[in-house]
């Protein structure tokens, strides 16, 4: 498996994994300081709550994934937490 980082125009495709070419598996990663998480609540709940489901659902398989850090977290928890989801997810 190869994980790659891609920047498009609008949205930051944080890790996902080609297989022959086709997208297997993608974890969006959002991040947001300290003074905007409040506001990212909805849209937290939702991507925990709905998208990931509804998506994997349709998919037939577990494709997609979430991982949100807040910037409150220390250098190396951000870090570690990152490693964790990219070792649980894309590599196993």
């Amino acid at each position: 498996m190869n994980a790659y980082f891609c920047k498009t125009n609008h949205f930051y495709f944080s890790f996902f994994v080609y297989i022959n070419n086709t997208i297997k598996k993608i974890i969006i990663i959002e991040t947001k300081g300290e003074g905007f998480a409040g506001k990212f609540v909805p849209r937290k709940q939702f991507m925990e709550d709905s998208f990931i489901k509804l998506n994997n659902d349709k998919i037939g398989y577990p494709r997609f994934d979430f991982l949100y850090i807040e910037d409150t977290l220390t250098k190396e928890e951000r870090l570690q937490k990152t490693i964790n989801r990219i070792d649980a997810f894309l590599l196993n």
